[in-house]
């Protein structure tokens, strides 16, 4: 008998549902697709336990009849698809339901517009039943018990809130392409977003995001043949993360070309790896983009990746320099530094510090970002950021291992900052973590709210943006702090805390950063980059042949 067979129903739709449902945010993501797709004008989600317990998206969208909705939770049925080189919809492959029906249990509760009656379908581990409801016009799909059939998949989902932050995330993406669409987001029976239908995109945002990212944005737009561009850009609200949102056809994307380009617009604008808060939204006919090529549909091909290439940078670097100031005029200093006697070339430094307390001899700065210093056998290159980063990160470390939390240091005025509903979900899910690292912040009304106080170390410093990127940390939660996600707090603390920039040193600063720094228990940074580089006299002498 041959080793090959055929596999039973039941498991080939739990490996199909494998390719398209993940986790509760994938579930979500489908759900939304689908009204949008029957034409809705508002879809309400309510969630509990991060989507884990249950999840239920209803729309007011045209709903189906009895027929169509047995029908949708067969593998491969769909009203979306006439010809897979022109898709024009959200959802297509006709899997989503099929696929969800056969990891969770599941209630659909549908009525179309104009009918007297609606149809209530459940199926769960028993099988299908289907009945005649009274229900309002439009389109209930409950979840509950995601992979209770496949306790290894439920096994390696994370957290409530970790799966939260997931979900939000989702909702985000499909907030932003469709503004006309009104959300109302639940969970825990806590309001997490109420967005009232919008008619442009900026409106959307500062419901989301608050005035003060709105009033900044870029507006950036092009046209190429039958392609159309129109962005949003905020070079100021920066994040270590990934936050530019593609559209194309109002669909999320992930695409490389697109996030290429528009980085490569912003080369010597925005520090490096740091990333810009941007949409983008490409508008081509259907048959220009193959979206059937990642079962997630999170993926396209362009029949034309170069112009897009073009189209974005190009639409980009004219939206930069037409927002620009004219720039002041920079005398040219014509005077030639010091030469050294009776030589023909300057050299880059002009004198030797003398230390009397030290075998190391300060020789001076290099470009405000290194500190030459000698000894007899060696030359030291030490960068002065990254001996900060350290110096401030073993100061963190003792005081929050010593006492439990850190120095907070009250703002005399405190700052009001605008946070977006996943924002308060992390600050709300922190518990008493925020103020034991010393943040502390109060509601003000709305997604408005006080700083009212800052981390010791960050004073004088950029501390909004270390807040935001505090927020973003998906890990935050309730439930506690392992060792692991302090080190990384406190190190993204100790940098937001060290000037970025070239930084000129007096020579009793240069002689404090020394001695701080030889406390420290490695030479390198926090992140691993080194702290100091070491040549050796004879290498020197080597390398001139002496």
């Amino acid at each position: 008998m041959g080793r090959i067979r055929i596999l039973p129903e039941d498991v080939v739709s739990q490996i199909a549902a494998g390719e398209v449902i993940e986790r509760p945010a994938s579930v979500v993501k489908e759900l939304i697709e689908n009204s949008i797709d029957a034409g809705a004008g508002k879809v309400e989600i309510y969630l509990i336990d991060g989507g884990l317990r249950h999840i239920r998206v209803t729309d007011d969208g045209e709903g189906m009849d009895r027929e169509d909705a047995i029908l949708a939770f067969e593998r491969h049925a769909t009203s979306k698809l006439t010809d897979l080189h022109s898709i024009g919809t959200m959802g297509f492959r006709g899997e989503a339901l099929a696929s969800i029906a056969s990891v969770a249990e599941v209630i659909l509760t549908t009525k179309r517009r104009g009918e007297e009656t609606g149809t209530r379908v459940r199926i769960d581990g028993k099988g299908q039943t289907v009945e005649e409801v009274g229900t309002i016009e439009g389109t209930s799909v409950e979840v509950n018990r995601l992979f209770f059939n496949i306790p290894a998949r439920r096994k390696f989902l994370k957290s409530p809130s970790t799966e939260l932050n997931h979900i939000m995330d989702v909702i985000y993406r499909y907030v932003l392409s469709h503004p006309s669409l009104a959300f109302k987001v639940y969970h825990n029976r806590r309001s997490l977003i109420n967005l009232p239908q919008r008619d442009r995109v900026d409106k959307r945002v500062e419901d989301l995001f608050g005035r003060d990212v709105s009033k900044g944005l870029v507006t950036f737009e092009g046209h190429e043949g039958k392609v159309s561009l129109r962005g949003y850009l905020h070079t100021e609200e920066l994040r270590e993360k990934n936050s530019i949102s593609i559209y194309v056809n109002r669909r999320w994307i992930r695409d490389r070309v697109v996030t290429r380009a528009l980085m490569d617009a912003l080369h010597g604008v925005i520090p490096k790896g740091r990333y810009p808060f941007a949409i983008i939204y490409l508008d081509l006919p259907p048959e220009h983009v193959d979206v059937n090529v990642h079962p997630t549909k999170t993926e396209v091909r362009f029949g034309d990746p170069h112009l897009i290439y073009k189209l974005v940078r190009s639409s980009v670097e004219k939206a930069i320099r037409d927002g620009k100031k004219e720039a002041p005029v920079i005398p040219v200093v014509k005077e030639r530094p010091p030469a050294y006697q009776g030589k023909t070339e300057p050299l880059p430094l002009m004198g030797i510090l003398e230390e009397e307390d030290s075998g190391v001899r300060i020789i001076g700065q290099l470009w405000k970002e290194f500190i030459l210093c000698e000894d007899e056998k060696n030359l030291y290159l030490i960068d002065q950021h990254a001996a900060h980063e350290r110096i401030a990160f073993e100061r963190l470390k003792k005081e929050y291992r010593e006492k439990g939390f850190l120095r907070p240091e009250p703002l005399v005025v405190p700052h009001i900052l605008s946070l977006d509903p996943r924002e308060r979900v992390c600050l709300e899910e922190a518990g008493d973590i925020f103020t034991r690292l010393g943040l502390e912040l109060e509601a003000f009304g709305g997604g408005d709210y006080r700083v009212r106080s800052i981390p010791w170390i960050l004073k004088g410093r950029d501390y909004k943006r270390w807040i935001r990127d505090l927020l973003s940390e998906p890990s935050i939660s309730r439930e506690g702090l392992s060792e692991r996600l302090i080190d990384e707090l406190l190190m993204s603390m100790a940098c937001h805390s060290v000037v970025r920039g070239k930084e000129g040193l007096h020579r009793e600063e240069i002689r404090t950063l020394l001695r701080d720094l030889q406390d420290a228990t490695t030479y390198r940074c926090p992140h691993g980059r080194p702290v100091v580089k070491v040549f050796s006299r004879s290498e020197v002498e080597r390398f001139f042949g002496r």
